[in-house]
């Protein structure tokens, strides 16, 4: 499987949604965001417990 749904992981796993986050923040596993093609700019504040502060990503997304 390439990729799923939070909601399908956490029954895969048989997990829950803190699992997850926290397999994330120790490194153990990858998360990604899936966009449909959309033109526009999307502005994305993530908040790390690992780093304790607040890193902004901007993404371009443009027209096909």
């Amino acid at each position: 499987m390439e990729y799923c749904s939070l909601a399908r992981a956490q029954k895969l796993l048989n997990c829950e949604l803190e699992d997850i986050l926290h397999w994330h923040d120790i490194g153990a596993i990858n998360l990604c965001l899936k966009l449909n093609p959309t033109p526009g700019i999307l502005k994305i504040a993530v908040l790390s417990h690992q780093e304790k502060e607040v890193t902004l990503s901007l993404i371009h997304i443009s027209e096909p």
